[in-house]
């Protein structure tokens, strides 16, 4: 028999559709496939076939339904459907019938017969079930439906319900991450500590919902615990300041948590237990009254305690409780603080040696000066006197902390080359002759010498070599114009001078502050840098 027809197959068992589609395929037919009832129905709309064999055991929607659905859907009803099922209970064939199919073929198919049993129907051949039967059977088909309808709600509500638990505990998930982005980009911004503990413990407070939050550290030199940290999130009452104390011995509380090195969640009267000490529940609580709960997470690096994150709860405990996810969550922040401290301390640390070291270095310094003042008894204090104006007036420009030290460092060594220069011209009380003068004119240069000897100084040299050079190019002793001067020696040039009118010397008196500011005013922009000068006048104007 040859045909063209097209035959649509639902089954979910590839052994059955393989056995189908060569004995249909061996006849002519082109078979189509689906694999479960939803799928069919969009097979069958898709390719319009020309008969439908359907089993009824089907995954998602069963055959029944399957049959139903098409049957009742526009352009699809004249296909003719084939229930091609192994259902060979009593009822089976009336049940397929009355949900809308032509035809019943019992499984397993008789190979010999199939073909012509299809061609049968494709010819338009269909089976009927009496009425009586009929009415039956579409009541219990009916009841099914409704049972197959509230499962399948049942299931989708369920489903619904899940996917809003996971939606909840996603959001939850997203908030605990964006609440430890913000405590890690806080302790990771700033080596304060002071400041990020501060932070931390606002925050903690806020996005954690509790009434208060406060950061306890040990102090192991003196064996105390100390507030470093406190936020209320409202007003209390409550002892808020920061630098209470305890001593590791007297803190029950504190050897608990040491002992379980794990979060510890103390409610109701635990919380004011008269076997912690005056000084503890201080520390602990502020003596707030009222408390509901109280948590506190050990602050720890590996093995090492370095503090405790205390949180406090006054409201009822149904209202506001500590879940198990919180207590989590504030446990994870006090463990990203850990880093934070150590770092910050370190830092400081590092600091107060820095600062030890740069006021060695400057007392170094200040004693090569010195050796100058011993030498010539009429400069004794100019040294401190020129720092004071450098640094007032870099200030003012706004450099960098780094080269205010330079130019500290340039005002101090500025005039040491005059250690070279013999005293009789040094102290000489008349003006210099031409070759004394030259003689003098050589103190930068030597000054310069001086001070490469020594490392840490090295930028420090051109500074003190440029101290006479002049905006207009005349300086000495390599002629130097304009910002082809190191601006520190710029600096430096105009607080010398100011300082060397407004000093007695032992050849003259000095000529005064008035006298200065306008020597000053007038030489901007030939011996001074204009601007310089300009902001340096402004400074001076400020001063009683």
């Amino acid at each position: 028999m040859e045909s063209k027809a097209r035959i649509l197959y639902v089954e979910d068992n590839s052994e059955n559709t393989l056995l189908v589609r060569r004995v249909l395929e061996a006849k002519g037919y082109m078979i189509l496939e689906a694999e479960n009832g939803l799928s069919g129905i969009e097979v069958a709309e898709r390719e319009r076939p020309d008969l439908i064999l359907m089993d009824i055991n089907l995954p998602d929607m069963d055959g029944y339904a399957a049959a139903t659905k098409i049957k009742n859907t526009k352009g699809l009803e004249h296909i003719p459907i084939v229930a091609l099922t192994a259902n060979v209970m009593k009822g089976d064939r009336e049940r397929t019938l009355t949900a809308g199919c032509d035809g019943y073929i019992p499984k397993p198919i008789d190979v010999r017969n199939f073909p012509s049993q299809v061609a049968a129907f494709l010819d338009g051949r269909k089976e009927w079930v009496a009425p009586e039967e009929e009415k039956a059977y579409l009541k219990e088909h009916s009841v099914k439906l409704v049972e197959t309808l509230e499962e399948r709600i049942r299931e989708l509500t369920e489903a619904n319900a899940e996917r809003q638990r996971n939606l909840d505990k996603l959001q939850e998930r997203t908030n605990e991450l964006s609440l430890l982005l913000e405590i890690t980009t806080t302790v990771s911004s700033s080596l304060n500590l002071q400041e990020m503990l501060q932070t931390s413990a606002r925050i903690a407070a806020e996005r954690l919902g509790a009434t208060f939050a406060r950061i306890i550290l040990i102090n192991r030199q003196q064996d105390r615990l100390m507030v470093m940290a406190a936020h209320p999130q409202r007003e209390l009452k409550w002892d808020f300041e920061i630098g209470h104390f305890c001593a590791i011995s007297e803190s029950r509380c504190f050897r608990k948590i040491r002992a379980l090195s794990e979060p510890m969640l103390l409610r109701g009267s635990e919380t004011q237990s008269q076997e912690c000490s005056p000084a503890e529940r201080l520390l602990f609580t502020g003596n707030l009254e009222g408390l509901q709960a109280l948590l506190v997470c050990p602050i720890k690096k590996s093995a090492a305690l370095l503090g405790l994150m205390v949180m406090g709860e006054s409201r009822r405990w149904e209202r506001s409780p500590f879940t198990p996810e919180k207590i989590r969550l504030c446990d994870s922040m006090a463990r990203q603080m850990a880093n934070a401290i150590e770092n910050a301390r370190l830092y400081e640390e590092v600091v107060f040696k820095g600062n030890q070291l740069k006021a060695a270095n400057v007392d170094s310094i200040k004693a090569l000066a010195q050796a100058l003042e011993t030498k010539d008894v009429d400069t004794m204090g100019h040294s401190d006197r020129t720092v004071e104006h450098a640094l007032a007036l870099a200030k003012r420009m706004g450099v960098s902390e780094k080269d205010q030290e330079l130019f500290q460092y340039a005002a101090i060594l500025h005039d040491i080359g005059k250690i070279g220069i013999p005293e009789m011209i040094l102290k000489k009380p008349a003006k210099l002759t031409t070759e004394e003068f030259e003689v003098m004119k050589q103190h930068p240069v030597l000054g310069a010498r001086i001070v490469q000897q020594i490392k840490f100084l090295e930028p420090v040299v051109p500074l003190v070599r440029a101290d006479h050079e002049r905006w207009d190019g005349k300086g000495y002793p390599d002629g130097l114009k304009g910002e082809a001067i190191p601006l520190g020696a710029r600096v430096v040039a105009i607080v010398d001078a100011y300082d060397a009118m407004t000093s007695d010397r032992v050849y003259r008196k000095a000529p005064g502050k008035e006298y200065a500011l306008a020597e000053l005013q007038k030489n901007a922009g030939t011996q001074f840098d204009p601007d310089l000068i300009k902001l340096f006048l402004e400074i001076l104007n400020r001063k009683p």
